[in-house]
């Protein structure tokens, strides 16, 4: 059994909705009719329809009893029921039992009622209460100038306008954004120009180089290449295949090529002097490596003319 059915008396499951003893009003009531319900005036209604609310009849406790568990005509006293047989006894006992706990019961019912009643009359009156005392609240400064109400939302627009100089910010980050838009498309069309354009070196776009491709194919100098080739196990051609595949894409990396040509990023270092740099820095080094290798070698011949010196 789980917690959440100690509050059902230790019974889990579905429980049925408890049954309304008291169907109709135990007591009458003062009947407050709600603003703008029923009718309006001019307005006809249906037939057979009153245009009042029709207040319930009262029901006491005590008719209730009387209808359904009602006082016997004649009380027969114990000295009676005793000489009485034993199921006219049973059901005499029976129906007075029955009456005494059905007027428990409805003296129960009576006293929830009211405790309910009790309990939704003090929740309204705090309600009315706290109601009242929100209605005398004095709004500080700090409320004034700092909590958003409906009639400040009305009053101006919902979005604060930008300033001018948030205009101009705004226009110049649009203005970057679709120039930095353009630079992409074009530097990837450039980049595919630069591959198509070093991929047609393999291409027979002119008469000559058709027939030089056709010769090559069949040559007998191509035709003694390929036998070498296949004479060979699948495994060495594989392994020969793939470094040779490998020693080209280091060189396209290294080199920035494409289709065994200069790339795009290869050709804006060319034109940015990027290359040029790179270059002018080789040479330093280079020289610096040239002047350390002949001082080393200076110092190499020295050494070795003291040590003649010394044999002499």
């Amino acid at each position: 059994m789980g917690k959440g059915a100690l509050k059902y008396g230790g019974k889990s499951g579905l429980l049925p909705k408890p049954k309304e003893i008291f169907k109709k009003p135990y007591k009458h009531q003062v009947y407050k009719k709600p603003a703008d319900s029923g009718y309006a005036e001019g307005i006809l209604h249906p037939k057979n329809i009153s245009r009042d609310y029709i207040i319930p009849k009262v029901v006491t406790p005590e008719q209730l009893l009387r209808k359904s568990a009602a006082e016997p005509v004649k009380k027969y006293t114990e000295e009676e029921i005793a000489k009485m047989p034993e199921a006219q006894q049973f059901k005499i006992r029976n129906a007075e039992m029955r009456r005494k706990y059905l007027k428990e019961s409805y003296e129960t019912e009576i006293q929830r009622l009211e405790r309910v009643e009790k309990y939704k009359q003090q929740l309204q009156e705090e309600q009315e209460k706290i109601a009242a005392e929100a209605a005398q609240h004095k709004e500080s400064q700090a409320e004034i100038f700092t909590t958003p109400t409906i009639e400040s939302y009305l009053e101006g627009p919902l979005v604060r306008e930008r300033t001018e100089e948030e205009k101009e910010a705004l226009k110049l980050k649009r203005e970057s954004n679709r120039l930095q838009t353009e630079l992409n498309a074009k530097t990837a069309r450039a980049a595919s120009l630069f591959e198509l354009y070093n991929a047609s070196s393999q291409f027979a776009i002119t008469e000559d180089k058709l027939e030089k491709m056709v010769e090559d194919a069949f040559n007998s100098e191509s035709d003694k290449h390929w036998n070498n080739i296949a004479a060979k196990t699948s495994r060495r051609i594989s392994g020969m295949k793939t470094d040779v595949g490998f020693d080209r894409a280091i060189v396209d990396v290294v080199l920035d090529n494409v289709n065994r040509g200069p790339g795009f990023d290869a050709v804006q270092d060319y034109l940015d002097g990027f290359t040029d740099d790179i270059k002018d820095l080789a040479d330093q080094i280079k020289e610096e490596r040239d002047q350390k290798d002949l001082q080393q070698y200076n110092e190499n011949i020295e050494k070795l003319n003291e040590i003649d010196r010394k044999q002499v």
